[in-house]
């Protein structure tokens, strides 16, 4: 079991074979890639980590530091930054 935003336990049991959640080899190698490098940092490292990053840093051009921002990160812009 690994801890999800110190909230939240997630096992192998919640991605059985029966899960809604069907994924391909491709994508199952990719989750597994993600929670290699990132399943064992804290909640605080991920968001401090986001928070540095071009595509968060360019959707919120304009806002303030504490002000709410539902602007929408684009897939072209993750894309190009982390290509």
């Amino acid at each position: 079991m690994m801890r999800l935003m110190e909230r939240y336990l997630v096992s192998l049991n919640d991605f059985n074979e029966k899960s809604d959640l069907q994924l391909n080899q491709a994508q199952k190698e990719t989750v597994d890639k993600v929670m290699e490098a990132y399943g064992c940092k804290s909640p605080q490292w991920l968001g401090d980590q986001i928070r540095s990053e071009m595509p968060y840093i360019k959707a919120r051009l304009g806002i303030e530091d504490m002000e709410r921002c539902n602007h929408e990160i684009t897939l072209s812009a993750m894309a190009e930054y982390y290509s």
